[in-house]
């Protein structure tokens, strides 16, 4: 706890003593949105966070909108027949172990969802567009980009201007995406909605 409220001074004070161009890419971070254009029907896509594990079986996903050179968002949807994503979460100590089975009520997690709005500063759009380049013709689907642009542009916003301080800080650190982190607002079948962070720091 200390740890953290002692990282969110720092990362405060360096907000502070940003320069104009620092001002400038958080108003653009906020500004992004998604990009239609980056939307693609995909199957089996499969990335880790640690202890995190993610199979995106079969849905559409859209990535944000670049801003310097990178992208830091994306959202998954299952709106397809027999559309699917899950999550596996297996803490490695005890007392991860019990805090998960007092919320969740197992000491591992292993849940179907439907939707993930993901915010990362980390690797996970290089991942995840390597995977969907490997997979063959990329099956893009600008068309679906659009409505889901119009469905969750907002939110991503919303989210973004949450993490609005980590974003910047790690865009203008020299090894930002190596110790970026992931969040993930998911919309499980049993849990409902929560939170997924993995983060380095």
């Amino acid at each position: 706890m200390w740890r953290s409220a002692i990282l969110l001074l720092l990362l405060s004070a360096s907000v502070r003593a940003w320069d104009g161009a620092a001002v400038e890419l958080a108003t653009q971070m906020r500004a992004a949105g998604l990009d239609s254009n980056e939307c693609y029907q995909v199957r089996n896509l499969v990335f880790t966070k640690e202890d995190i594990r993610f199979y995106l079986t079969e849905g559409f996903l859209i990535f944000g909108k670049p801003v310097d050179g990178r992208r830091r968002s994306a959202v998954f949807v299952a709106e397809v027949e027999a559309g699917d994503a899950e999550v596996l979460v297996f803490p490695p100590s005890r007392s991860e172990r019990l805090s998960l089975a007092r919320t969740a009520g197992s000491p591992n997690l292993s849940e179907h969802f439907k939707l993930a709005v993901m915010i990362f500063s980390d690797d996970t759009y290089e991942t995840l567009s390597r995977q969907i380049q490997e997979a063959g013709e990329p099956r893009r689907s600008p068309e679906r980009g659009v409505l889901l642009e119009e469905s969750w542009a907002g939110i991503v916003r919303n989210l973004t201007s949450s993490f609005e301080t980590r974003l910047v800080h790690d865009a203008l650190a020299a090894d930002g995406t190596a110790k970026g982190f992931f969040h993930a607002a998911v919309s499980g079948a049993n849990l409902g909605n929560f939170d997924l962070v993995y983060d380095p720091l």
